[in-house]
């Protein structure tokens, strides 16, 4: 079979994600030549790797994505060096976004057969730091002019594939023996590495403070804090991970300074703050997190508490952070709650210092918040 060519590959990259409509003799044509050139040389490529190295592969030949009625992106085949194992495997694919051919070490994430999120998760965190001849192991990307002909590039994919088998048993081993209730807290923070925080759908929700008390004028607060033994307190699994990893009260810093950011450009292109200011992630010791501007251009000094939790879980504050809450009229809590990694979602809430000391019980020295 005749190696791929520049020409073919361009006219795969101009009819990719295009609408398709078989009515129409053009479209019918145009797939006829992908797949003659395209899917069916991918077909070729996989199976004569698979069979040379003594493995099984499964082979894509449907070059319309039926579900969208358009021109498929891609063409692939699996290499499974277990035969009984279908989630794990080698891919050798042409990819029109990359403009070029790929091979890599791939796992199963969608259909009925696919890997549990918590062990594609571990696969992801796994394969991140594996490389082969400079490039990821995840994605090695082939110029379609690398190699002169087929023999050339069979025999390139077999060596990739043997030099990094051990790579496979190793992932393999991993993902079989992985006692996956006890790797909870350690995969829900390989999720947190591997979240992209500009895709987050923050949302502001209004919370209400109760209107049980009246609040005198010139109201100062007062050393209320209630002394008990909270070690027999039933943490909710959320807040405990909160206590013990400091990696989700960073995210929830860094979501809040992505969102305090937009909120800056937009009040400067409006004129109320100058473009001297700047959003400004504060030292640890300074008492509170972030320097911005709330709607009216004012200075405010954030504090930012997150929980996977819903908006009446407990959190934990240090007595310098307590200090300068009562220090500070520019003080906010931004209370992030309702954190979902997967579904890319989280909710917050924003009280001032004085709804937190009306509305807010201080368990000992440490502080353990819990809502009244």
């Amino acid at each position: 079979m005749n190696h791929f060519t520049q020409e073919d590959m361009d006219f795969f990259v101009r009819h990719s994600n295009k609408l398709y409509n078989k009515e129409i003799s053009d479209h019918v044509n145009a797939g006829l030549r992908i797949r003659k050139t395209i899917f069916d040389k991918v077909s070729f490529w996989g199976e004569r790797v698979a069979n040379e190295l003594g493995f099984t592969y499964l082979k894509r030949n449907n070059w319309v994505n039926s579900y969208h009625s358009t021109f498929s992106g891609y063409a692939w085949c699996r290499i499974f060096p277990d035969p009984n194992d279908h989630q794990l495997f080698f891919n050798v694919e042409c990819n029109a976004e990359e403009e070029s051919l790929i091979i890599k070490l791939h796992c199963k994430f969608s259909g009925s057969d696919k890997l549990s999120h918590e062990k594609v998760v571990l696969f992801d965190k796994y394969i991140e730091s594996k490389f082969y001849i400079g490039q990821w192991l995840r994605w090695y990307i082939i110029d379609i002019d690398t190699f002169e002909n087929f023999e050339q590039l069979i025999n390139f994919s077999k060596h990739f594939i043997q030099d990094n088998l051990h790579y496979y048993h190793e992932v393999k081993r991993l993902l079989d023996n992985s006692d996956l209730s006890d790797l909870k807290e350690e995969i829900d923070n390989l999720e947190l590495e591997l979240i992209d925080l500009t895709e987050i759908n923050l949302k502001e929700v209004e919370k209400i403070t109760p209107t049980k008390k009246d609040i005198p004028k010139g109201y100062i607060f007062e050393d209320k804090t209630i002394y008990e033994s909270i070690i027999s307190e039933p943490l909710s699994i959320y807040e405990k991970q909160d206590r013990e990893n400091k990696k989700l009260g960073d995210i929830g810093e860094k979501l809040i300074l992505i969102q305090e950011q937009k909120k800056l450009k937009e009040l400067q292109e409006k004129g109320i703050v100058s473009l001297d200011k700047k959003i400004i992630k504060q030292k640890d010791f300074v008492g509170y997190d972030i320097l911005s501007y709330d709607l009216n251009g004012e200075e405010i000094h954030i504090e930012v508490k997150t929980t996977k939790g819903n908006d009446k879980s407990p959190f934990y504050m240090s007595m310098n952070e307590v200090y300068v809450m009562k220090q500070d009229s520019k003080w906010r809590l931004y209370r992030v709650h309702n954190f979902n990694a997967s579904k890319k979602t989280a909710n917050f809430f924003i009280w001032d210092a004085l709804q937190v000391e009306l509305n807010v019980d201080f368990l000992n020295k440490i502080y353990y918040c819990r809502f009244k």
